[in-house]
């Protein structure tokens, strides 16, 4: 019994890792939102690739990352 008891608290354990991701990607786009409101006050270009790549170049460390961050820029 124990098996299927870790076996649920395991699902239950990624469920809410899931839930977290999502959360936190929302908060990010709100913040990128914002940005973007500040950069077209100030007449600035909205897309900043340069930023992107230096965002992926400072937070992947591996190639799963790596990944991860090519899908979100």
């Amino acid at each position: 019994m124990e098996l299927i008891s870790d076996f649920e608290n395991l699902r239950r354990e990624m469920l809410e890792n899931s839930r977290e991701i999502i959360r936190l990607l929302k908060q990010r786009i709100k913040l990128a939102q914002k940005i973007g409101e500040i950069k077209k006050m100030n007449g600035g270009e909205i897309h900043d690739y340069n930023r992107e790549r230096e965002i992926i170049k400072l937070i992947s460390g591996d190639r799963f990352t790596q990944s991860v961050l090519n899908i979100l820029f």
